[in-house]
């Protein structure tokens, strides 16, 4: 037996302007982490429409999955739907994972090699 699941997520309603980066780190099953950056508005509802661009960081002993030309694999890169995402190899330390957007505060996250699910 084959089963599958999925996860919607709807938003109604108008979002006001970019107020806030939200970072979420999450384990690939293969060593790699995921860090998922979210443009929100002052009430927490993501920027939908924003088609801004995400600078993305990294310090410590980890390494940024990156000059791959895919959008989860470059420094730069342009939100879709609110959202942008980097990948990167923990490189069994801890590093400090930044995303900065054009007005705002930069956005950082720890992740190291025993990431769990979650907002970090």
């Amino acid at each position: 037996m084959v089963t599958d699941e999925l996860d919607l997520v709807y938003q109604v309603g108008a979002w006001g302007p970019p107020a806030s980066l939200v970072l979420i780190a999450a384990p690939l099953g293969d060593g790699r982490v995921s860090v998922r950056a979210e443009l929100r508005d002052a009430s927490g509802l993501l920027c939908l429409d924003d088609a801004g661009q995400i600078r993305w960081s990294l310090a410590g002993d980890g390494e940024l999955i990156d000059n791959q030309g895919t959008p989860w694999g470059s420094r730069l890169v342009q939100l879709a739907n609110g959202r942008a995402e980097i990948r990167l190899w923990p490189r069994g330390g801890t590093s400090q994972v930044a995303a900065s957007y054009r007005g705002l505060a930069t956005a950082c996250c720890m992740v190291g090699s025993r990431v769990q699910d979650g907002r970090k």
